[in-house]
């Protein structure tokens, strides 16, 4: 049950959830995420270590930089049922597709940035 409670606790935070939403089908540095939610660094990996510890997302470090994904969606885990979910909740709503917009965007043009 606990595991479960974590979960649901780490999806209680609209920065949380946008982070999540903007990461199916690709992986993003912290920096994209920080100017997508408008949040300075700190408070940005913070959420995204909230959100690796649920089992919602993977980290990688390539130098100085940290990039995140999408945990794998397969499994029976809380998470993973969560996970499935909310994306499949959310995919479609206009706020989503705006965030993707802008990502979309920020990845254009910040794409030596992260590299």
């Amino acid at each position: 049950m606990e595991k479960t409670l974590n979960a649901i606790k780490a999806l209680s935070d609209r920065h949380r959830v946008r982070a999540l939403l903007a990461l199916p089908g690709q992986e993003l540095c912290l920096c994209n995420l920080q100017d997508l939610l408008g949040l300075v660094p700190s408070s940005v990996s913070r959420h995204m270590s909230i959100l690796q510890e649920a089992g919602f997302v993977v980290s990688r470090k390539k130098g100085k930089w940290t990039y995140f994904s999408l945990a794998p969606l397969e499994g029976d885990d809380p998470s993973r049922s969560l996970l499935r979910w909310l994306l499949a909740s959310l995919e479609d709503d206009p706020s989503t597709l705006a965030d993707r917009e802008i990502v979309r965007q920020l990845k254009k043009k910040d794409s030596e940035r992260c590299n």
